[in-house]
């Protein structure tokens, strides 16, 4: 006999009613579980709570039951020390708790446990104080080990700088008197980021910037095969190089009867070990630094870079005597009258023994000189012309070593001769940026600078629009430099039949060419005073944190050299 099959009716009538209202072995098993791992946390963390106050040593392996992650690799010492940057229940951002504003830099507790060992200078004067984020705000740690606290999100630059005018504050002054564009990220599309504006330049609307630099300098010139405008012209060669001990430094391997031929590195140096060579330190106005970090070229100076061509020797009987170069003419016809008097009592040491006795002029007449005086007078004449007569010489050339060959002079009531105007070449031309040429020694200087060649790489074809005066600015653009500061495009693959050109890849972060502490004295780096530690203290104080311890406080700070 065939069985009843089981009907949906059948089925509902088996099911309870109220069976959500109870648990069933399983669901209660799960909360008892839950329950459980609750109670074991709480305790696991109760036993790792310092509740004598004494502090946590290094070795309790309890001490790390609450780290939030691994420190930075430059705050390992203080993996164990929670102290030393967190002050008891104040956040590490200074923001309070559900507001959207920071509190007063000087009421941050955190932000003084950071300043204890590395000072953060102000950004800039113009901005408004209730925006200055907490130093944790951006340098965010427990990230690992190898992450960095100062390669930020650009998001961190441009909640600002996206829309300057709302960021500043009120009556304040943008820098170098102007108003910098709003940036939204680097690029050269859609003015995202302002074009490159150097300080010592000045900028008129539809023309090139023009430098403000107060020095003659043909860049063309320089850089030409022999040191000539025109290739048919005499060549300058190495043997006519007037200092011995500088040629072999430009020479290098090739004939003393070669034409000189200059590229960049004969006068840009990055480190003072690439220019071994003697500096007399009898004209030398400045002494090399023993070492700089590589980011700037070293800067261009008379004495190591133009000497050797442009000697300020006077006399061929005194080759080695040169006159001193960075001051006015007064102090030149000073050293010249004194160096000729010298040299007019060494030919005639009579007129040592000899009695002077003036003679009474005539009235209405002129004191009578004596041959000495008239011998010395007309030998510094003779050298104050060659240094300050801006007439051609002899030839149709200016002479190599008068001073109007490369300096402006300015008309002074109280000097004959005029002044001579300061050169104004700046050490530093990105002021509100950094640029590491140490990063970008791989690429050709031709890339970046090619207006400084007279000729294209082939050797033969002049450069267009080749700088010849000093004013051009020969610094690129930012069209020059998203070539490879930008998202990498064009990349064939490793089965491509041939290599496709690729451009971008390299880091384009704000981070990567501007500071963001101090920006407004771009000379001063890590070493610089601004950014000192606010105390000292002994390793055991610097070891376990500043914000707690055992140790004695930190004393103040002594202010050193």
């Amino acid at each position: 006999m065939p069985m009843k099959r089981e009907t949906g009716k059948d089925r509902w009538k088996r099911v309870p009613k109220d069976y959500f209202r109870t648990r069933d072995g399983l669901q209660r098993t799960r909360l008892r579980l839950s329950a459980l791992a609750c109670v074991l946390a709480i305790g696991w963390w109760a036993i790792g709570v310092d509740w004598t106050g004494k502090g946590a040593s290094s070795t309790d392996v309890n001490s790390l039951r609450a780290n939030h992650g691994e420190l930075a690799r430059v705050h390992t010492a203080w993996e164990n020390r929670c102290d030393a940057c967190h002050a008891p229940f104040a956040p590490i951002d200074g923001r309070p708790l559900l507001s959207s504003k920071s509190v007063p830099a000087d009421q941050r507790k955190s932000d003084q446990l950071c300043m204890s060992c590395h000072a953060g200078p102000a950004h800039h004067k113009a901005q408004v104080e209730a925006e200055v984020k907490g130093c944790a705000e951006c340098h965010r740690d427990h990230q690992g080990g190898d992450f960095s606290l100062v390669r930020l999100k650009d998001v961190e630059c441009t909640s600002c700088h996206e829309n300057m005018s709302a960021h500043m504050a009120s009556g304040a002054k943008p820098a170098w008197g102007r108003m910098f564009e709003n940036v939204s990220r680097f690029a050269e599309a859609d003015k995202a980021h302002p074009a490159f504006r150097p300080e010592a330049a000045t900028y008129a609307a539809g023309k090139p910037p023009v430098d403000k630099g107060r020095l003659k300098f043909n860049h063309a010139l320089h850089m030409a095969s022999g040191i000539v405008k025109d290739p048919k012209a005499t060549p300058y060669t190495y043997g006519q190089i007037p200092i011995a001990s500088e040629r072999e430094r430009y020479r290098k391997s090739a004939a003393p009867t070669a034409p000189v031929q200059l590229d960049c590195a004969s006068c840009h140096v990055l480190d003072p070990g690439d220019a071994s060579h003697p500096v007399n330190p009898a004209v030398a106005t400045t002494t090399p630094p023993v070492r700089t970090p590589g980011a700037y070229y070293r800067p261009i100076t008379f004495e190591n870079n133009c000497r050797a061509c442009h000697s300020l020797s006077f006399d061929p009987r005194m080759p080695d005597v040169e006159v001193p170069h960075g001051v006015q003419p007064d102090v030149v016809e000073s050293s010249l009258r004194q160096t000729y008097a010298a040299q007019v009592l060494s030919d005639d040491p009579k007129l040592l023994s000899e009695v002077y006795t003036p003679k009474a002029p005539l009235p209405g007449k002129a004191p009578v000189e004596t041959p000495a005086r008239k011998k010395l007078d007309d030998a510094v004449a003779v050298a104050l012309k060659s240094f300050f007569d801006d007439s051609p010489a002899e030839g149709g050339s200016n002479r190599k070593n008068n001073c109007n060959e490369c300096h402006y002079f300015k008309k002074d009531e109280k000097a004959a001769k005029g002044l001579v105007e300061p050169t104004k070449v700046p050490e530093i031309w990105f002021t509100h940026a950094a640029f590491d040429h140490t990063a970008h020694r791989g690429v050709s200087c031709r890339e970046c600078h090619s207006r400084s060649y007279p000729l294209e790489a082939d050797g033969k074809t002049p450069t267009k629009d080749a700088s010849t005066v000093a004013t051009d600015v020969l610094i690129p653009n930012i069209d020059n430099c998203v070539q490879c500061h930008a998202p990498s495009k064009g990349w064939a693959g490793w089965f491509a039949s041939s290599p496709a050109s690729s451009t971008g890849g390299a880091s384009f972060d704000c981070t990567e060419c501007h500071r963001y502490h101090n920006g407004d004295n771009p000379l001063q780096g890590p070493g610089a005073r601004a950014q000192d530690a606010t105390a000292d203290r002994t390793v055991a104080e610097f070891l376990s944190g500043i914000g707690g311890g055992t140790t004695s406080a930190p004393v103040e700070k002594a202010e050193k050299p």
